[in-house]
């Protein structure tokens, strides 16, 4: 590799709790960090305080904009506003438990999960939300001509899809992927080649 070849480094991140928590859908319903939430993001905003970042770029959600606020604190940015890694849309689910969503749309639910190339009614496919984020966050690394550190506070869904992808594997295996709260994925591009570093690391070891 060259000298004068520019490493961008990726700080993907997924947001805090919200108040909704794990028990109901939270695609576009914009909702805060719970207190929890924030103290996990305020957690994270010290382990990533002393990495020099040239940009931060946060989903135009509110509990991701809390989160890249708390971990802001000690980097004094201009968040940059994204809209392209939204979460996904879950239309009419929005809100609801998957028990509620079993019992009301029980065909929709069980199609939903086997086929990522269905949406929710009234809402996005996985694949759609796949290819909007990759667009986005692709375009982000090439905008950083200069190379550094950039961290992206992004969402569930938007990060299991954009690592999947980069892994080249079949999309509808994107669960497979963990992605806790405030949890730090790390891809670095050696001129425009992504190499993933790490996923899904929250700090804590486990065993």
């Amino acid at each position: 590799m060259s000298d004068r070849a520019k490493i961008v480094t990726i700080f993907l991140v997924r947001h805090g709790e919200s108040i909704y928590g794990e028990e109901r859908l939270c695609g576009w319903s914009d909702v805060p960090l719970s207190t929890k939430g924030r103290e996990q993001a305020t957690n994270l905003s010290e382990r990533l305080k002393s990495i020099e970042f040239s940009r931060i770029i946060s989903s135009d959600m509110v509990r991701t904009l809390e989160t890249a606020e708390i971990i802001n604190r000690y980097h004094k940015l201009k968040i940059e506003i994204e809209p392209g890694i939204r979460e996904l849309n879950y239309g009419f689910w929005e809100g609801k438990s998957r028990k509620e969503i079993e019992e009301e749309f029980p065909e929709e639910y069980r199609a939903w999960r086997l086929d990522n190339s269905i949406a929710p009614p009234g809402g996005e496919s996985a694949i759609e939300v796949y290819e909007r984020s990759r667009q986005a966050i692709e375009r982000i690394a090439k905008e950083t001509d200069n190379g550094g550190n950039i961290l992206i506070v992004a969402h569930k869904s938007v990060n299991r899809l954009f690592i999947c992808g980069l892994l080249g594997g079949d999309l509808k295996y994107y669960r497979r992927i963990g992605q806790d709260y405030c949890a730090v994925n790390i891809i670095k591009y050696y001129e425009g080649f992504p190499i993933i570093e790490r996923i899904n690391d929250t700090g804590v070891l486990y065993g």
